[in-house]
């Protein structure tokens, strides 16, 4: 395969239905049937990354011998390719680790330090909080940042090397950062941040966050999936370049790219499918079907494999666009679609029979909304909303009753949104909506309250207690605090802005209105001239408080 002539990689045209597949598990309601499919998925791509390596194996042994045959000419190349290869094999190598951690945050029985075990074997598939504690700084977790640092050392690396440069046998030449091979490399091995509703997520966060154990295994399966592609890639660039030869083509697969492999009930599923590495001159006939087994195959003497249509089956043709891709589309119902076929192509070989097969999920849509402090909301609090849509990664909320609703955290309960209701505000209830893709997907009302009344009290004493009156002297102010643990909400701050204080002046009863809440120098006067067991009374106790200003129980007491 010559550099200027490859197309997108397996690993490009996998990536955008991997990522938002994976993503759809967010949602904690995911069945154990979708978990373990995932499971299956995961062990998939692990065996192509062990078909990769076979192929690596495979070109090393080329270029070695090739440097054996004519080391003046080709022992530069052959040092070049082994220094490559212990560089693949240690990013590799520390992705594995990774993983081993993140079962080990799991399953505290498996040994983190045990790179060699079977990283399919996952005992809580949908645990979603050992994968961040191992890459999640948040959650204190570090090998997030290394990860990231890891991948971006090893793409300026690759970038560098001779197989990108104008002159590949001068190193001092500029790297060709024009031509297809480099750009499909750049972006196998790009690391780029999501933006979702304006918020940068970093790319190690979004193999993480908001994911089940399962789903953050099966990414980091991908990415040592995408290292030995782009090793693959460019070892057969290094022996095309020392060989001055074309890559078969019949040694090449059908490669099938969707954006979503989990969809909606109603919802219209998409698949754009074509041949890995192919010529940009050719145009090949693409053949589908949703008849498994989808195509036949036999085995020729010489023990190659040649595949070709079944006898029985109906095979639809697909159009091309200009880059040579069939595209398809379809609306099936609820459960697992299948479908296949074959790609046809001439090639300088002879026709070439490529398979292809896929599926996807169709399932029915399930919306959760709920307040995760408690089930009403306070007006002038900040109310914590979680909401999960499965199936879908894209979604907004809204809020009805002249609240908002916007992204963020309350310290110390959970959910990712936080309403707010004006303390003006006189709504009864406020609906939080969720819509996707254009639809609604699910809604959800509250309740909407004041926040309770405080309790009035003098140094630390409350109405109808005996009172000293050093007490009161020693804290010569009204403070209005929420009593007990009732309430969900911390730290709710309350205010008196006013009262009246009733005194007793030789039998006739007067009073005294006070702004704030400190009790004046005439009434502790007044109060230190009673005598044991007399009454004081303040009433009129007006506060404010996070849902507005409003009256307060008085506060009566005996004098001691």
């Amino acid at each position: 395969m010559s550099g200027g002539n490859c197309p997108e990689t397996p690993r490009q045209k996998m990536i955008g239905m991997m990522y938002l597949f994976y993503t759809a598990l967010m949602a904690l309601n995911v069945s154990n049937e979708v978990l373990n499919a995932f499971v299956a998925v995961n062990a998939g791509i692990q065996q192509t990354t062990e078909n990769f390596s076979i192929k690596t194996k495979d070109l090393y042994g080329r270029i070695d011998g090739k440097a054996a045959e004519q080391p003046g000419k080709y022992a530069a190349l052959q040092k070049e390719a082994h220094e490559f290869e212990d560089e693949c094999n240690k990013i590799f190598n520390g992705i594995r680790r990774i993983k081993v951690q993140c079962l080990n945050k799991s399953d505290e029985t498996i040994d983190p330090n045990n790179i060699e075990m079977d990283t399919a074997v996952i005992k809580k598939m949908d645990d979603i909080n050992a994968a961040p504690a191992v890459m999640d700084k948040e959650a204190g977790g570090v090998m997030g940042d290394s990860l990231r640092m890891w991948m971006e050392n090893f793409r300026d690396m690759v970038l560098n090397m001779s197989v990108f440069r104008t002159d590949k046998k001068d190193p001092k030449s500029p790297v060709d950062t024009t031509s297809s091979f480099y750009k499909r490399t750049a972006i196998a091995l790009a690391t780029p941040d999501k933006i979702d509703d304006g918020a940068t997520i970093p790319w190690e966060l979004g193999l993480v966050r908001h994911m089940p154990l399962v789903g953050t295994l099966a990414l980091l399966s991908k990415l040592q999936s995408d290292i030995r592609n782009v090793e693959a890639e460019v070892l057969q660039q290094m022996v095309a370049d020392l060989e001055g030869m074309d890559i078969r083509i019949s040694s090449l697969t059908g490669l099938v790219s969707t954006s979503k492999s989990v969809v909606m009930s109603g919802s219209e599923y998409e698949a754009q499918i074509f041949i890995g590495a192919r010529d940009t001159t050719m145009r090949p006939t693409i053949y589908i079907t949703q008849t498994a087994p989808y195509y036949d195959s036999v085995i020729k003497p010489n023990g190659e494999i040649e595949y070709k249509q079944l006898a029985n089956v109906t095979y639809d043709t697909l159009p091309l666009d200009e880059q040579g891709r069939g595209t398809w589309k379809n609306v099936g119902g609820v459960g697992e679609h299948g479908y296949g076929g074959l790609i046809f192509y001439k090639s300088n070989v002879g026709d070439q029979w490529i398979p292809y097969k896929s599926s996807y999920a169709v399932a029915t849509s399930s919306t959760t909304i709920s307040a995760t402090a408690c089930n009403i909301f306070y007006k002038g609090l900040q109310n914590p909303v979680s909401v999960a849509a499965s199936g879908y990664t894209n979604i907004n909320v809204s809020a009805t009753g002249g609240a908002t609703i916007s992204k963020g955290k309350v310290a110390g309960y959970d959910g990712e949104y936080v309403v707010t209701i004006p303390a003006n505000s006189t709504t009864k209830e406020v609906t939080i909506n969720v819509s996707a893709d254009g639809k609604s997907v699910g809604h959800q009302t509250f309740k909407v309250m004041n926040v309770p009344s405080p309790t009035i009290t003098i140094g630390g004493y409350k109405s109808g207690d005996d009172v000293p009156k050093a007490a009161i002297k020693g804290s010569p102010r009204l403070d209005a605090v929420l009593e007990g643990g009732f309430f969900p909400f911390k730290d709710v701050k309350y205010t008196v802005t006013s009262f009246t204080y009733m005194m007793e002046v030789r039998g006739v009863t007067s009073s005294k209105v006070v702004s704030g809440n400190a009790i004046p120098g005439d009434i502790l006067s007044d109060i230190s001239k009673k005598a044991s067991g007399s009454s004081v009374s303040f009433i009129g106790i007006k506060v404010s408080s996070p849902s507005g200003p409003r009256n307060a129980p008085g506060f009566a007491a005996r004098l001691k």
